[in-house]
């Protein structure tokens, strides 16, 4: 599991107050959707929570099954979408902006692929985890004999971090690298929490986007 249920709400508490400060500061509607992050990260962990709390209950029952889908729905289709389309609307660097088009035409595709699955993963009977993404080891299999999976976890990671690094806004870089840098760790330590922790990372890195949004002008 991620670490906790107590940690998830935890997390979930203080990125509401944060992202109820950072809307407050918002001076131009462009940056609305960045300054929004920390409360979709709010809603994400706060489903987690859910999910620890039914993990030694049952995690079939309906309240579970919704907290997971909906987990599942911001990790992998929601996320690839909203960075890029939230770090463009900031960007002035014709350029950068270009490319950042390109992140999310991407972003959308990655948000297809696995949205289309979710279904899928959510009808095969079996005691899925968010250790393994909600995926049964046989789907897992159907996937990566052609590649499908992997090529779909490259392109994620490409639409969601890529936005950030090339932002001409040096501390979106800055928050980029951490998650960047955290990803590969976590990858590099346990693939099976890779989807739970980098998550909860990533909504703790978020608290970052307060001082981005001094940047605005």
């Amino acid at each position: 599991m991620c670490l906790s249920a107590p940690a998830s709400f935890t997390v979930s508490a203080v990125l509401v107050a944060i992202g109820t400060v950072l809307v407050c500061r918002v001076k131009k509607k462009a940056w609305l959707p960045l300054a929004l992050i920390p409360w979709f990260f709010a809603l994400q962990q706060c489903a987690e929570g859910v999910v620890w709390m039914y993990a030694p209950v049952d995690l079939q029952s309906p309240v579970a099954l919704w907290a997971k889908s909906f987990f599942l729905f911001f990790a992998y289709v929601f996320w690839p979408v909203w960075f890029p389309f939230s770090i463009w609307l900031v960007e002035k660097d014709a350029q950068r902006k270009f490319i950042l088009a390109g992140c999310l035409g991407l972003g959308i595709g990655v948000a297809a692929f696995f949205g289309l699955s979710i279904p899928l993963m959510i009808a095969i009977p079996y005691r899925f985890s968010i250790h393994y993404g909600f995926m049964n080891q046989n789907y897992v299999d159907l996937l990566t004999q052609g590649n499908f999976y992997t090529a779909a976890q490259v392109f994620y990671v490409l639409s969601t971090v890529i936005p950030l690094l090339i932002s001409s806004i040096k501390r979106l870089r800055i928050i980029g690298g951490i998650l960047s840098a955290t990803g590969a760790f976590i990858y590099y330590v346990d693939q099976l929490l890779f989807t739970s922790l980098w998550c909860f990372f990533a909504a703790v890195v978020s608290v970052g986007l307060y001082f981005v949004l001094k940047d605005q002008d």
